[in-house]
């Protein structure tokens, strides 16, 4: 039931998962822009981007203004299982076809 999550890492993770569980229960996350955060987060749309500790502070009270279930959709759309499967098989097909030739 949070209302606003914030993810200050720096850490680089390819696919950090904490933001697609926020974003799948309709919690809007303010985090860095850093590895894969920023594929993960549409700025005003399932949370915030921010470069520093005070942006992150100011930009909670407009995180709570956000719709949740755009958060959720939003997060459902592009990084459901089913939607990155069919992504996976899209860059499996393409290797596998691009090294045939």
């Amino acid at each position: 039931k949070a209302k606003v999550a914030l993810f200050p890492t720096r850490i680089r993770e390819a696919c950090p998962v904490t933001p697609l569980e926020l974003g799948m229960c309709g919690t809007p996350v303010i985090a860095y822009p850093t590895g894969g955060t920023k594929e993960l987060i549409k700025d005003g749309v399932n949370g915030f981007l921010v470069n520093n500790v005070e942006e992150m502070i100011e930009k909670v009270q407009e995180a709570y203004l956000l719709d949740r279930k755009q958060c959720h959709l939003f997060t459902k759309e592009n990084f459901s299982s089913e939607k990155m499967a069919k992504e996976y098989l899209k860059v499996y097909e393409r290797q596998i076809n691009g090294s045939e030739n």
